[in-house]
Parts: structure tokens; C-alpha cells; sequence
């Protein structure tokens, strides 16, 4: 993904503070599976950082690629006090390392947007023999009132204006999980809890960080704006929101055809 188009260039700050973190259960899962001191990972997509920081915390050396540069700036900058950390220019399709070199790869809220056919080849040359690949994601659990009321809003100020809340859940699966079902050669498929308790600022800044959401200086981002904080009050008890989330992680391994 060249530069210039990066859906999120400039959304580095509300990425930072709206996206959820990712659960000890699913991190504890990845450490039982040799996530720990003395191995090296390859985040791919990594962002700000957030599941970089997640897997700092197992004691592995994390480099996290990243092609938009104000993402891959808030990364370095909330994390280089991490010795183990590394911030790099890069991509999916163009990993900056060396042949076996890591070993295990993984991609946070970002493998739907690789080229999945030359991302497999670049896991196959920068990943030890019998390396892994973790490829995660933290999706809504649609069905409530308040994700009904949301996806109204969704449809008249984003990028997602057509989308119904069913075919919200649909993409979900097909878009998401399908394909990393076809990208894997052999997988476990696990799902943990992760449900969000959101004040009004996070909650903008989760709705804003979208990929599909307008950014501030946009036409609709006032109007959208002012009608998440009308959804927050209507949905809140004692200032908190409370937003139906989950974990689904894919681990397993590629092979050459």
C-alpha cells in the first residue's frame, strides 16, 4: 500500500486512544505457544502499536512494520522505551528482514488489507523453519439496539453509507475471517472476550478512527460528530458506554504449494 493512500495517514492520535486493546486470554494463548523472551516477531500492519506493545510484554524482540509514517511515529514514540522494540518503514508485500530471521509473524486489524498471495511469500522467506502466524482481530458482536441505532449514523456520514448492519456481520466473516482461513495451511480458530466500557471521548475516537469515517476538516466529520455524542447520551449509564466487542484469533503456519 503505497503511501499517499493510506486510509488511516492522520488518524495516528484517535487510533491511538479509541482502538481496544487485545485480552491477557488471547495473549496468554500466543505465550503458552512459545510468545516469549528470546524469539522475534514480525508485526505486520502494526500501526500505533497496540498489539506490538501486547506482545513486548512476553518478553520477545518485536519489529513492527509499518507503511504510514504517522502510525509508525506514535508506534515509536509510545514505544521506544522498550529495548526489544523496533519501528520500521515497510509493508506486508515488502518486509524489511532478513530471510529467516523471525519467528513468528502477525498482523493485527491489517490482514484484509494485504495482497494476500505476495504477503504468503514473504512469510515463507522471512520466517524460521517451523515458524507461526498469528493474524487477529477485535470485531463488534452486532444484535443490540444501540448497533442498530450506530449503523444509521455509520451510513449517513462514512464511507460505509449502504452497508446494513447485516451485511456489516457478513463482511465481517467473508472479509475478514474467509480469507485468512484460505491464507493459513493448517489453523486453530479461537474467540475470547472483549467487551469495551467507553466514555464519550473514546468512544468518538473509536468511531472516528475508522478507515471509513471522515477525518476532522471533512464536511461530515461536525455532523458526525455531534450525532455520536447524541448516540453516547442515549445508550450511557453513569458515563460509560457499554460496546459489545470480541477477539478472534487465527494462529497456524504456511507452507509452500
Amino acid at each position: 500500500m503505497k503511501q499517499e493512500n493510506a486510509p488511516f495517514s492522520g488518524k495516528a492520535e484517535v487510533y491511538a486512544k479509541g482502538r481496544p486493546e487485545y485480552p491477557m486470554t488471547a495473549i496468554s494463548f500466543l505465550s503458552r505457544n512459545g510468545f516469549q523472551s528470546g524469539k522475534k516477531i514480525a508485526d505486520i500492519g502494526a500501526g500505533t502499536g497496540l498489539f506490538s506493545k501486547a506482545l513486548l510484554k512476553t518478553g520477545a524482540e518485536v519489529f513492527a512494520i509499518e507503511p504510514d509514517d504517522d502510525m509508525r511515529a506514535k508506534a515509536f514514540h509510545d514505544l521506544s522505551c522498550f529495548p526489544l522494540f523496533h519501528a520500521i518503514d515497510g509493508s506486508a508485500e515488502k518486509i524489511p528482514l532478513p530471510d529467516q530471521s523471525v519467528d513468528f509473524i502477525t498482523a493485527a486489524q491489517a490482514f484484509h488489507w494485504f495482497d494476500k498471495s505476495v504477503f504468503k511469500r514473504e512469510c515463507l522467506r522471512v520466517l524460521k523453519p517451523h515458524g507461526r502466524v498469528a493474524l487477529i482481530w477485535n470485531v463488534e458482536i452486532f444484535g443490540s439496539d444501540f448497533f442498530k441505532d450506530y449503523g444509521i449514523i455509520l451510513k449517513k456520514h462514512t464511507h460505509s453509507k449502504d452497508q446494513s448492519e447485516e451485511e456489516a456481520a457478513y463482511l465481517t466473516e467473508n472479509y475478514f475471517f474467509k480469507p485468512a482461513e484460505i491464507f493459513l495451511d493448517s489453523f486453530q480458530r479461537l474467540e475470547f472476550e472483549n467487551n469495551l466500557f467507553l466514555n464519550l471521548d473514546t468512544f468518538i475516537c473509536q468511531a472516528t478512527s475508522s478507515s471509513a469515517s471522515p477525518k476532522n476538516g471533512d464536511p461530515e466529520y461536525i455532523p458526525f460528530v455531534a450525532e455520536l455524542k447524541t448516540l453516547f447520551e442515549r445508550y450511557q449509564k453513569n458515563n460509560t458506554l457499554f460496546y459489545p466487542y470480541k477477539t478472534v484469533l487465527y494462529f497456524g503456519t504456511v507452507e509452500t504449494k
